[in-house]
């Protein structure tokens, strides 16, 4: 595929990404989660994960703030939950992406052999004051995320 003409490799690209988020959406429906330890469910999040940083490195801030908060609401890793949080709620800040990845991110405290190192996760603070720092951001957040709790158990 690496080797393909552009629009091939775009329409793989389309595929993924497409079939990503009908997972998504089925499990939305059954409210269920994304297990981190199934490679299957891995890839369908980092698909999601990709496409939202794509958004947010396109200033396209709404539907990026929406799918950090539905990863957030989805993946069952309390490291990576958080993790989306802080990406949504640095784009709700208004936060741009190269800000973002300049001053909130720590490039350099990656561990390759991490087998979730594709999802950013390093910041230059650690979670728990990042999560304070933005937590105006973050209660707007859990209030958004409230329908897809609406009706869990009807």
């Amino acid at each position: 595929v690496i080797e393909a003409p552009e629009d091939d490799i775009n329409e793989v690209f389309t595929y993924i990404v497409n079939t990503a988020f009908d997972k998504l959406s089925q499990y939305l429906v059954e409210h269920k989660s994304f297990d981190m330890n199934d490679e299957e469910e891995k890839a369908i999040a980092r698909a999601i994960y990709e496409h939202a940083i794509q958004r947010y490195s396109e200033n396209d801030a709404k539907a990026a703030k929406e799918m950090f908060l539905v990863l957030h609401h989805t993946i069952d890793h309390k490291g990576l939950k958080d993790a989306m949080m802080i990406h949504a709620a640095a784009v709700m800040s208004g936060m741009g992406f190269d800000d973002f990845i300049d001053n909130l991110v720590d490039v350099g405290d990656v561990d390759p052999n991490d087998p979730l190192a594709l999802f950013i996760q390093s910041f230059v603070q650690p979670n728990d004051i990042l999560l304070t720092m933005y937590a105006k951001y973050v209660q707007q957040g859990k209030e958004e995320l409230k329908v897809l709790e609406k009706d869990k158990d009807a």
